[in-house]
This record gives structure tokens, C-alpha cells and sequence, in this order.
């Protein structure tokens, strides 16, 4: 009714009544930019909205990256003056509006990076005027609508990538005379390439890769003069590449992605006369022959040529590399799985300092590692796996400091493990395995602290391995030491480590008992050794996939699977009962130890507390230390030391040695075999605060001193806490030179120091994630690297994001969810376990009700006065001053934007520092 009715009035009526419909379809708006849009201000001025001056038109609807979440009303198709619908980056679902299909002006339809769904409809090819469809990343279906062709004559770009696509591309597309830009890559698309597509003489971009694809390139299409991306990669294409490919075939070509597919020959040597080519991938396929020079192709940045049948095993194979000196801009050198013979050449020390990944593993290449390859200060990979390098492992390789993969493995380096490794403190593996090294592992290894692998099996190291390695916390997936030294008892530090390999050394004694305990231990292998004595039963040992002994003749009981014999129990008959006694008599006499001095510790602290505030007036604050200084404080986390336990962990007392000073403290040791899964990157959390947590500010208890009867947190105060909790976050998700994501944020790990400073504490179930860098050369080893979904809930009930609860792997947006639910409750003074939060009411939802109108109702009462202690100035929030509500609203907004449902709606960290410094710096002027 409210369409036809629009539609007689023929006026801007109609784009008013349109607009306000396409609002009442947004569920979600988090930076409320469509809250603008009210009877006060005209439509041509609310915020995405474009008008044309001669009649007032909407002509342009830009809302992209406004965050928004719903569906697309159909009251679209009523704006008839529009020439451009842009909605990328938000989050629309549902289908898309046949109605668009009466916007006869439309020039530009851009959807990209939604969720939309359904089918293409047909009735957009009546837009005649259309010159860009835009709809990636979608989750639409169905085939290309082949009325394109017949309606869409001025199209110019048609990009349909990342979808879920089938059918094949219709023929008629190649009659598209204006078409530069086709891309759809990453659909369900099968079929071949229709020979029309030739015709296309102004196309730019051709994109078809990760589809069904079949059959051979048109040779047509090698003749489009214009094409600078032509991308097939991952289909099932055959054929050879055209003779003069980059010389009078492809002349502008500079993205050129043919790998994975099903190609042979040889590649041209005209390759080397093309100065435009940036991206050249041959990959996974058949080509043979030799490499030719690139020395003319100056702004080569990715060149992977890898798993192919090139070379022929002589030592000339190697001699396009000389040429590579020349490409200034290069990143990529992936020339693994080949037939190359020959050597690393010298001149490696002149590449690009840009280079990040060089791959040359299993070939032929001989020789030595040459020395100038620290000289590539940029290197994140260097994998030169499964050749026949001799020599020394250059202490160059130090240099390296941004690695993060280094496999050395199956080559015939020799001589020690150089100390300068322990500079690469971003290093998360590394794969010495089946080489001749020789000496002691290098105790400088421990200062890797990102390392999460180490393999140097099958070499000829002797000692013990260094206790500064076994100190690594982050060591979770894999330690294999087969064929080499001895076991050491530092190895209980490692907890959380999936993978233990101590195969074919000379170990002996008992299997050590805390192995058991290795709740995430999946792989251990300690065939062929000496072990004696009878086999744990618990943890690993329990099952025979995981857990290797063979080997060992002297081993007895464990689980029937094993087929071992039973262990001797004749020492222990003859005193069957004394021992009983005895053993009960022990543990009596150990608890009551253990409940005296916790008594005594409890009430020596709270004296020492007491006299330390008043004396000092809080002087003392969070105190920072290391893992090593933790664990030398508590004697090795020793029993003797053992004051309390939890549900996540012991709490040990020690004396911490600082600056010379004996001081007492309680240190926090996370349990690995609790049921938060934090995958091995462990945190000790120091527990040692005087002035409190947040959560004693907001919500004091009832028993309480005259002090702390005063104790209240002014609105300055709590924007200050604010900061500092986002400014933590801000470092240990973009700054850090590792991602952590907290995993735990709420008011009791927030810890306040004496000069009312907010602390980001109990790191206890956090997570160091993997860089952002996606290793295409994967070397060979026991275990994969991909992160799996977090077992269970992280965090706690209230403060926990979602999305954890549905198994969703952790993320900086569940951190953010956190700190959203955080920032509410310090200024509505609500707990999220606030009783009058049920029934799908939330404190979420109680401060987004109340946003914008209301939020002075939901605050809390304190807050409302605004206090500067150093200038005695006091100012009535109530009466005096507009500005601190708007200060108040912003932060109220920053809160609701943060705890949004949808993970990708949320704010980022980034974002809440910069909004939080400017209320900042509104409320102290």
C-alpha cells in the first residue's frame, strides 16, 4: 500500500517515507549514525545520503562500513533518482530486494563483504544503466543470470567472487564490450571458459580462481593487450603458456596466477623481457625445464614456482637466482618441491630487505647456508628443509630477528647450534631434525619465548638440554629430542605441551610420574631407551595411539593393552599394613603443615598490609617479575610452599629478591588440567595488591573501615580507569610482539596501584594467538598448526563473550565484548549477574534501551559530580554543565558498541582509545 501510495506522490515525500523504511529494517546500528535521521533534519542531510540539488533527490544511499546489521528494505526500489547503492562491509542478510531492479538510473550497485543470501535476481538486469555489480563475499547461490548479457550493456565490472555459485559463466557475457573487471573466484563454478571471451578487448581483471574449472585457456584471450590480472589458480585447467608470454602475449601483465592446476612445458623465456610483473605463480603443477633470469624484471615481489619437475639436478640450476638481486621490491621466493641442483649463491646477501619468505626445500642444493642471508633483516620463513646443506648454521641467522619459522631439517649441517638464536624472540618453530650437530642445545634458546615447536632429533647432541629452554611457557606443541641427550626434570615446567619425543637416547630410571598430569599431551614417544619400573596408568599413558615405550625391556604393569608383565609386589607384602599407617600418618601431618601455615601466612599478611598502608600510604604497588625469578622464589613451586588452592590453580608464597630485598609474595600457578583449555600459553599471575581491585571500588562489601566508607570513584576517576584498562588491551592485542588476548577481563583482574593507576591482571587462562601470517611452505613434522575451538567457556559468567559459549575460537572481539560489559558496569554501578538480568535482559540491553535519551536514569548516583581534587573545582552534572552529559552519553555508546552480539560488529580497541581521550580531554577543559 505505502509502495503504490509513494509512488503517485511522485515528490521527495517519497524518498523521506523510503529512507525511514529502509531505517526500520536495520536491526543493529552500532555507531548510531542513523539515530540522525528525525523530523528535525532533511533527509539530504542524514548521514550516507547524497541528494541532487535541482530536485532534491536522494541519487546517492553510501552506508558502507557503518556496521550495520538487517535486511535491505524493499522501499529501495522506491528510490527512483538513484544512480549508486553502497552497503560493503556491514552485515545485511536475507535476499536482495527484486525491487532494485526499478531503479532505471542506477549506475553502481556495491554489496560487497555482507551476508546476503538467495539467489542474483534477474529483475536488476532491468537497471539498463548499470555499470558496476559488485556483490562479493556473500553467501548468495545459484548460476550468473545470463540476462546480464542481453541487458547490462554498459557494465563495466561484474565481480561475484566468494560466494557459493554454480553452474557455468554464460557465453553471451563475452558480447559485454565495456567489461574491464570480472572476477569470480572462490564460487562452485564448473565448466569451461567460453571462447567468446576473447572479444573482451578492454578487460583488465579476469578472476576464476578456486572453482571446477575445466580445459584449456582460449588462446583468444592471451591476446587481450590490456588484461594486468589474469588469475586461474586452483581449477583444473590444462595446456601449455603461450611462447611469448610477457613480450608481445600479456604485455601489462602484472598478476599472474596459474598455479594449481594441470599445465606442463616449460616457462617461456620472454618472461624475462616483462618490466610490469609483480606476482608470478606457477605452482603445483607440471612445468619442466630451467628457470629463466628475471634481471629485467625489476618489480618482481612474489615469484613461487615450487612443486614442479624444474632443474635438473647440475649445478647451473641455481643461476636465476644471480638475477633476483635486481628485483628490489621481492617478498617471496618459493622455489621448493623441484629437481634443483647447484648452490645458494653469495649474492643472497644483496636481495631485497623487503624478502620475507624463502623456500628452497626438497631439492638437490648442496653447499653451505651462505653467511649474508642475516643481511635479510625482513625474513619471516627460511625453509631450506630436505637437501644436502653442509657446514655450519651461520650465527648470522641471529640477525633474523622478525622469524618466525626456521627448518633446517633432513640436510648435513654440522658443528653446534649457534647462541645467536636466541635473539629470534619471535620465533614460534623450529626444525633441526636429521642433521650431524654436535654439542649442548644453546641456553640462550630460552629467550625464544614464542617458540611453540622445537624438533632436533637424529643428531649427534650430547648434555643436558638447558633449563632455560624448559622455562619456555609458550613450548605447546612439540619437543622432540629423540636420538640425543638426556631427560631432564625441568621438563615438568612444560604442562601444557601436546608433542614429547625422547626416542633413541640412553635415558633410564622410572618413567617420571608428573607425566601423567600433561593434560593436553597427545604425543609421546620414549621407545628404545632403558626405562625400568612399572608404567603410569592416567593422562596419556592411558591408551595406546599416543604413547610409545617399545624398547624398553625392563618396564612392567601399566594398562592391559600394553601386554606387559606385572610388577613385583613382594616388597610391599611384608609390611602391607605399617606402610598403609605410615602413608596415612604422613598426608595427616602434611595438611595440618600446610593448614597452620597458611593460617599463620594469612594473618602475618594482613598485619604487614595494615602497616604498610599506614605507614607508607599505599607506596607499595603491582609488582612485576619474570617466570624465571617466580619459579627460583618459590623453590620450583615446591609442596613446602603450597598455601591454597582453586579451581584454576595453586597459590604458592616465596621471597622474591628485588633489588637485593627479600620480599614476600603470593604467586598464582595456573592448573593446565582445569577445564578452560588455554592450549599451553600459560601466564603466572603475580598476586600482590594493596590498594585493591576495581571490583572492591565499584562494590565495597558491607563490613567495611571509616577508610573505605569514603572510598568512591569520581567520573574523572572512572574515565581514567577506562583508559587504562583499553591502553593494556590496545598493547597486548596491536603493540605487543606477540597477539594476547586476555580472555578473562572483569573489575576483580583489573588491579588499582596507589596513584589510582588501572592494572590489566591474572593472565591465567589468556592466549597467545599466531601471527597473521599464513605459511604457504609447510615443512614436514609431527603436528599441524592449526587452532583449534577453545573446550568450554573462556572467562566468566557475565563478562564471557557469546560466541564462546557456541565454541567459537578466542579472538580480540571476545575481549572486547568484555570490556564492554567492564565500561557499563563502572558507570550504571550493575553487575551483568544482577538479579534483574534474566530472561534474555541483559546489561547490554538495559544501557542500549536508555541510549540516547535516557541515560542520565541508568547511572550511577555518585558519578554525578564531577570532581578535579588537584584544583578543588566541583561541578553539578545535574545542572551546571551539557558537556558531561554528552561525555557521558559517548561513553555509555562506546560500552553498548562493545558488547554487541555479533562478533564483527563490535568496536575495536583502537577506536575506544582515541573515543575515550577525546571525552578526555572535553570533560578537563
Amino acid at each position: 500500500m505505502i509502495i503504490a501510495y509513494c509512488t503517485v506522490l511522485g515528490d521527495n515525500v517519497t524518498d523521506r517515507l523510503s529512507l525511514l523504511s529502509i531505517k526500520a529494517q536495520i536491526s543493529s546500528d552500532p555507531s548510531g549514525l542513523l539515530n540522525m535521521r528525525n523530523e528535525t533534519i532533511h533527509f539530504c542531510n542524514w548521514a550516507g545520503i547524497t541528494c541532487g540539488t535541482r530536485h532534491q533527490r536522494v541519487t546517492v544511499l553510501n552506508l558502507q562500513s557503518f556496521h550495520l546489521k538487517g535486511q535491505l528494505s524493499p522501499y529501495v526500489g522506491n528510490l527512483s533518482f538513484l544512480r549508486a547503492i553502497n552497503l560493503q562491509n556491514n552485515s545485511f542478510t536475507s535476499d536482495i530486494p527484486p525491487q532494485i531492479g526499478r531503479l532505471f538510473r542506477l549506475r553502481r550497485l556495491e554489496f560487497d563483504n555482507n551476508a546476503f543470501s538467495g539467489e542474483i535476481p534477474v529483475d536488476i538486469t532491468n537497471c539498463s544503466q548499470l555499470q558496476i555489480l559488485s556483490f562479493m563475499r556473500n553467501n548468495l547461490v545459484g548460476e550468473v543470470p545470463k540476462e546480464i548479457a542481453y541487458s547490462l550493456k554498459k557494465l563495466q565490472g561484474l565481480y561475484l567472487s566468494v560466494n557459493n555459485l554454480t553452474g557455468e559463466i554464460p557465453a553471451y557475457l563475452g558480447n559485454l564490450s565495456f567489461l574491464k573487471g570480472f572476477n569470480v573466484a572462490q564460487n562452485n563454478l564448473h565448466g569451461r571458459i567460453p571462447t567468446s571471451f576473447g572479444k573482451l578487448k578492454r578487460l583488465v581483471v579476469f578472476a576464476l580462481g578456486t572453482n571446477n574449472f575445466t580445459g584449456s585457456i582460449p588462446p583468444s584471450m592471451y591476446n587481450i593487450s590490456t588484461i594486468e590480472i589474469f588469475g586461474v589458480q586452483m581449477n583444473q585447467f590444462r595446456g601449455t603458456l603461450p611462447p611469448d608470454l610477457g613480450h608481445t602475449t600479456l604485455p601489462n601483465i602484472q598478476i599472474f596466477q596459474f598455479h594449481t592446476n594441470q599445465f606442463t612445458g616449460s616457462i617461456p623465456i620472454t618472461i624475462s623481457n616483462s618490466s610490469t610483473i609483480l606476482d608470478f605463480e606457477i605452482s603445483h603443477k607440471k612445468f619442466t625445464g630451467k628457470v629463466p633470469s628475471f634481471a629485467r624484471v625489476s618489480s618482481l615481489k612474489i615469484l613461487a614456482i615450487g612443486r614442479n619437475n624444474l632443474g635438473y639436478g647440475k649445478v647451473d640450476d641455481l643461476n636465476f637466482l644471480f638475477s633476483l638481486a635486481n628485483c628490489s621490491s621481492l617478498e617471496v621466493i618459493a622455489i621448493h618441491d623441484n629437481n634443483f641442483g647447484g648452490q645458494l649463491p653469495q649474492s643472497i646477501a644483496n636481495f631485497s630487505r623487503k624478502l620475507r619468505i624463502i623456500a628452497t626445500g626438497r631439492n638437490q642444493i648442496s653447499g653451505n647456508i651462505p653467511d649474508g642471508i642475516g643481511n635479510l633483516v625482513n625474513m619471516w620463513t627460511l625453509a631450506l628443509e630436505k637437501n644436502q646443506l653442509t657446514g655450519s648454521i651461520p650465527s648470522s641467522i641471529g640477525k633474523l630477528r622478525n622469524m618466525y619459522s626456521l627448518y633446517l631439517n633432513h640436510n648435513k649441517l654440522s658443528n653446534t647450534i649457534p647462541s645467536s638464536l636466541g635473539n629470534l624472540t619471535l620465533l614460534s618453530e623450529l626444525i633441526f631434525t636429521y642433521n650431524n650437530l654436535q654439542g649442548s642445545i644453546p641456553p640462550s634458546l630460552g629467550e625464544c619465548w614464542n617458540l611453540q615447536l622445537i624438533t632436533l632429533s637424529e643428531n649427534e647432541l650430547t648434555g643436558r638440554i638447558p633449563k632455560e629452554v624448559m622455562s619456555i611457557t609458550s613450548l605447546a606443541r612439540l619437543l622432540d629430542l629423540s636420538g640425543n641427550g638426556s631427560m631432564p626434570q625441568s621438563l615438568i615446567s612444560l604442562r601444557a605441551i601436546e608433542g614429547i619425543d625422547v626416542s633413541s637416547n640412553n635415558l633410564s630410571g622410572r618413567i617420571p610420574l608428573y607425566l601423567e598430569a600433561f593434560c593436553f599431551l597427545q604425543y609421546l614417544n620414549l621407545s628404545f631407551n632403558d626405562f625400568e619400573g612399572e608404567v603410569p596408568v592416567k593422562g596419556v599413558f592411558n591408551g595406546t595411539s599416543a604413547f610409545f615405550i617399545m624398547g624398553n625391556t625392563r618396564l612392567c604393569g601399566g594398562i592391559q593393552q600394553l601386554n606387559l608383565p606385572k610388577c613385583s609386589s613382594n616388597l610391599f607384602k611384608k609390611h602391607k599394613l605399617s606402610h598403609k599407617l605410615k602413608l596415612i600418618i604422613l598426608v595427616g601431618i602434611l595438611i595440618a603443615l600446610i593448614l597452620m601455615l597458611l593460617v599463620v601466612l594469612i594473618v602475618w599478611l594482613k598485619k604487614t598490609i595494615s602497616k604498610s598502608i599506614a605507614s607508607s600510604g599505599y607506596e607499595t604497588s603491582f609488582m612485576k617479575a619474570s617466570y624465571r625469578d617466580l619459579y627460583k622464589a618459590t623453590d620450583g613451586f615446591s609442596l613446602t610452599n603450597l598455601i591454597g588452592e582453586g579451581s584454576f590453580g595453586s597459590v604458592y608464597k616465596g621471597v622474591l629478591n628485588d633489588h637485593g630485598e627479600g620480599r614476600l609474595v603470593a604467586v598464582k600457578l595456573i592448573t593446565v588440567c582445569s577445564s578452560i583449555d588455554f592450549q599451553g600459553n600459560e601466564f603466572k599471575a603475580l598476586v600482590y595488591v594493596l590498594n585493591g581491585s576495581l571490583d572492591e571500588w565499584l562494590h565495597p562489601n558491607g563490613e567495611v573501615n571509616s577508610e573505605q566508607e569514603q572510598r568512591h570513584l569520581n567520573l574523572i576517576q572512572r574515565v581514567n580507569i577506562a583508559i587504562d584498562v583499553a591502553n593494556a588491551l590496545d598493547y597486548l592485542h596491536n603493540h605487543c610482539h606477540v597477539l594476547v588476548v586476555h580472555c578473562d577481563l572483569k573489575p576483580s583482574n583489573i588491579l588499582i596501584d596507589t596513584d589510582m593507576t588501572a592494572n590489566v591482571g591474572d593472565f591465567g587462562l589468556a592466549r597467545i594467538l599466531p601471527h597473521a601470517i599464513s605459511h604457504p611452505f609447510p615443512s614436514d613434522h609431527h603436528t599441524n598448526s592449526t587452532e583449534s575451538s577453545s573446550v568450554g567457556i573462556r572467562g566468566s559468567i557475565g563478562y564471557t563473550a557469546p560466541e564462546y559459549g557456541m565454541g567459537s575460537e578466542v579472538s580480540t572481539t571476545g575481549d572486547m565484548y568484555s570490556y564492554g560489559i567492564l565500561l557499563l558496569e563502572m558507570f550504571t554501578g550493575k553487575r551483568p549477574t544482577d538479579d534483574m538480568f534474566n530472561d534474555g535482559f541483559s546489561l547490554h540491553k538495559f544501557a542500549s534501551t536508555a541510549f540516547p535519551d535516557r541515560v542520565e536514569e541508568i547511572l550511577f548516583a555518585t558519578i554525578l559530580v564531577l570532581r578535579d581534587e588537584g584544583n578543588s573545582k566541583v561541578m553539578n552534572y545535574q545542572t551546571q554543565n551539557q558537556r558531561v552529559k554528552e561525555c557521558l552519553i559517548s561513553i555509555v555508546r562506546i560500552g553498548v558498541a562493545c558488547s554487541i552480539e555479533e562478533p564483527r560488529d563490535r568496536m575495536n580497541i583502537t577506536d575506544v582509545v582515541a573515543e575515550l581521550n577525546h571525552i578526555t580531554d572535553k570533560l578537563l577543559v
